[in-house]
């Protein structure tokens, strides 16, 4: 008979050694600043970074984010939580959402039902009325089946909840390469420690127990920085062939942009983690100056005009957006954006003609303009992972949609100051003003058509920045 590694209990063992108090509340002056070190998933699911959707109150929002399909089927392992403004700090007091924002996105996701009066659509169908329930479901589970319920007393008994629900039970591993392979376990606490588990010789398979969404690291046995494949399992019941995960021939050229790729793909989680964190913190920490937080409405014509001749005349001076590679809010490392950038007396156009829009939305507040990036076109496939923008220059914002050709409308999903979720559907010549530093917002759903192309531009407070203060009505 074969031996079973036991992978869940040394996991479970580390994890309790080096869980750490989720009380103490990051400063969000430097949140941004901060290295949030955690482990990517390679292989072939690059793009290894959970999404944390809040705001929830209908099976409409969940299909519109894709967290279900038209059936109402969950497309990934996912937590809900339940809070709102009122009682989100005693999620944070037992470790939600942080202690899972390290998932890896190929595998799972995490959502949160807005707890309201009177009860939302979500919060009577799974009877819950405040913050202490939480339900995890199954990729391919019903969301009517309502889930496994979680009521944790700490951050330990959510972990172990949670975790129960991951195991797999007889995961298999084979070489099937005509080398030895040392096969590393990767532990996802920040410290980015491999743990050899076992050498399989050429032809060999071995079992273990192990969790959903692991990350396994396999080696080169007589040459142990020889990184040959790095993978996340998704799938326990079909065993994980490691010809079908390598990633390159194994000659030095390759290996090394293996290592170089792992690099890159940490880098990207590490800022997905600090995008989540500042998602989750910021809001309530920068001043809102509306009751709502965003509005729709038509742009000046003149402006519309004058930026459609801007692109007529500067087409030829397209090229690819220059993204960092370690930033992870468009999905360009797929779908490439490309951008048109605006001269002087073009920004000139955009901030005069905005500035006295803003102001006048913002209840008379004094603004400065601080950046507008030229006009960004997004293509087929194109995704902007929920986010809010810099804290203390992209305050009062707007999107203006200059054009598009699209097979399907492509919204904009936000958030108000009350934790409400919408989408907004934008023709060209429409533009939305909107509080970018508390009002999360982005286009999770990927793009279906040619191009879309908006402009963004940015304000902030003349007078000096508050932190804290206390809001203005709407206007």
């Amino acid at each position: 008979m074969w031996p079973i590694y036991h992978l869940p209990s040394f996991q479970q063992e580390i994890r309790s050694k080096k869980r750490k108090d989720t009380r103490a509340r990051p400063n969000m002056e430097i949140v941004s600043l901060l290295t949030f070190l955690s482990v990517v998933a390679l292989g072939p699911y690059p793009a290894a970074a959970v999404n944390y959707f809040t705001g929830l109150d209908s099976f409409v929002a969940m299909k519109a984010l894709g967290i279900t399909d038209g059936a109402g089927v969950l497309q990934k392992n996912t937590l809900f939580s339940f809070s709102n403004s009122e009682c989100v700090h005693d999620l944070h007091d037992i470790g939600f959402p942080f202690i899972f924002m390290d998932l890896p996105g190929a595998t799972h996701e995490l959502a949160n039902i807005l707890v309201e009066t009177p009860p939302n659509e979500l919060m009577s169908f799974f009877n819950v009325s405040d913050c202490k329930s939480f339900y995890s479901f199954t990729a391919g589970d019903s969301i009517h089946d309502k889930g496994n319920k979680i009521v944790p007393s700490d951050q330990a008994s959510l972990e172990d909840a949670f975790w129960h629900d991951q195991r797999l039970p007889n995961l298999r591993i084979r070489n099937d390469l005509q080398r030895v392979v040392d096969v590393f376990w990767e532990l996802r606490d920040g410290s980015l420690t491999e743990f050899r588990v076992v050498r399989l010789n050429s032809g060999q398979e071995e079992r273990f127990r192990s969790f959903l969404g692991d990350i396994f690291i396999f080696r080169d046995a007589y040459d142990d920085m020889r990184l040959l494949a790095r993978t996340v399992i998704t799938d326990g019941n079909k065993p994980l062939i490691l010809s079908q995960t390598l990633m390159g021939k194994g000659d030095t050229e390759t290996l090394q942009l293996n290592e170089n790729q792992a690099d890159v793909w940490r880098g990207r989680q590490n800022t997905n983690v600090a995008r989540l964190r500042q998602n989750e913190l910021q809001p309530s920490t920068v001043k809102k100056y509306t009751g709502g937080g965003f509005k729709k409405m038509l742009m000046p014509s003149y402006l519309h005009t004058r930026l459609l001749e801007y692109l007529a005349r500067h087409e030829d001076q397209r090229m690819d957006e220059p993204w960092h590679k370690d930033d992870l809010h468009v999905n360009f490392y797929e779908k490439m954006t490309t951008i048109v950038y605006t001269d002087r007396d073009m920004r000139d156009i955009v901030f005069k003609t905005l500035k006295p829009i803003l102001e006048s939305w913002v209840g008379g507040e004094k603004l400065m303009p601080t950046s507008t990036y030229g006009i960004r076109r997004y293509y087929n496939g194109s995704i902007l992972r929920d986010h809010v923008d810099i804290g203390r220059t992209h305050i009062v914002s707007a999107i203006l949609n200059v054009r598009q050709d699209v097979d399907e409308v492509w919204p904009l999903s936000i958030l108000d100051h009350q934790g409400r979720r919408h989408f907004i559907n934008m023709a060209p010549g429409e533009m939305c003003l909107y509080e970018s530093a508390t009002a999360l917002h982005g286009r999770t759903q990927a793009l279906r058509g040619r191009y879309f192309d908006n402009l963004f531009a940015h304000f902030a407070p003349a007078a000096p920045f508050t932190v804290n203060a206390s809001n203005k009505s709407d206007k």
